[in-house]
């Protein structure tokens, strides 16, 4: 973190733009975690609604 600031002092970037850097980078890693961890509820939920369809279709069946 403390190397982060130095380079962006060094390479001419104001703190502003660094905070803004840090904040969107941030952002985005939750945006992504989140599509993740809603993508794979999504993955269980399907699979036990169609396992619990499967069952269903054999009770029926028989």
């Amino acid at each position: 973190m403390q190397q982060r600031w130095v380079s962006l002092r060094r390479n001419g970037g104001s703190t502003r733009a660094g905070i803004y850097n840090l904040a969107s980078a941030s952002f985005y890693t939750a945006i992504s975690e989140t599509v993740v961890v809603v993508g794979v509820q999504r993955l269980f939920f399907l699979w036990y609604v169609g396992t619990a369809l499967c069952y269903c279709n054999v009770a029926l069946a028989k």
